[in-house]
């Protein structure tokens, strides 16, 4: 039983982790395309992060 629980928060923990570096890319790309006019290498370094 415990080893079916264990199983089960290790799934819990990684769909957190991939939501977690989703999110991050999200923004990285959000801040990207709003400084995109303004200082387009800063731009091209957030969309390299990503």
């Amino acid at each position: 039983m415990t080893h079916k629980v264990l199983h089960w928060l290790k799934h819990v923990v990684l769909l957190i982790l991939l939501l977690a570096a989703y999110l991050t890319n999200s923004f990285l790309l959000e801040v990207a395309t709003a400084t995109a006019h303004s200082a387009p290498s800063l731009a091209m370094r957030f969309i390299g992060l990503t």
